[in-house]
C-alpha cells in the first residue's frame, strides 16, 4: 500500500509541475520580443513532462505488478498470478487492466495534444500578468 501511494504522491506532483510550468519560465520574460521563447521554452518542456508522467505511470505500474508477485514471463493467468498473495490478487488485476490498451507514448501524444491549447492560455495569462505587474511596478517608481 505504501508503495502505491509513493506512486500516486509521485505521479500527482509529476502532474501539478507541469501545469505550473509557465511560472518557471517568468524570467525569460525581458520583453516583447521574449514572447516567442517563452511560448517555445513551455511548450517544449510541457512536452518532456508529459512524456516524463505517462512513462512514469507506465513504468510504476509493473513494478508494482511485479512487486506484487505478478511474474511477467509466464503463458497464462495461472502462471502471471501463481506467486501472487490471493488478497493482492485483486490489486494486481486492476494494475493489469490499467497497463492494457494504448501504450503510454501513444497516450502521451494524445494528451500533448490536449495540453497544448490549456499551457498557450496559461502562458498567455502569467505573461498577461507579469506585463501588467512590471508596469505597475514602473509607474510605482515614477510615483515616488
Amino acid at each position: 500500500m505504501t508503495m502505491e501511494l509513493g506512486r500516486d504522491i509521485s505521479t500527482l506532483l509529476l502532474g501539478i509541475l507541469g501545469f505550473l510550468l509557465p511560472l518557471i519560465f517568468v524570467p525569460l520574460l525581458q520583453g516583447e520580443r521574449s514572447v516567442m521563447i517563452f511560448v517555445v521554452a513551455v511548450m517544449i518542456f510541457s512536452g518532456m513532462f508529459c512524456l516524463t508522467l505517462l512513462w512514469w505511470d507506465d513504468a510504476s505500474t509493473w513494478w508494482l505488478m511485479e512487486y506484487y508477485g505478478w511474474d511477467p514471463n509466464g503463458m497464462c493467468d495461472s502462471e502471471y498470478y501463481q506467486n501472487v498473495a490471493e488478497c493482492d490478487r485483486e490489486r494486481v488485476q486492476k494494475l493489469w487492466n490499467h497497463n492494457m490498451g494504448v501504450g503510454w507514448p501513444v497516450k502521451a501524444f494524445l494528451v500533448y495534444l490536449f495540453l497544448f491549447p490549456l499551457q498557450l492560455i496559461l502562458s498567455a495569462i502569467v505573461f498577461l500578468f507579469v506585463k501588467h505587474y512590471r508596469i505597475h511596478k514602473i509607474r510605482g517608481y515614477k510615483e515616488s
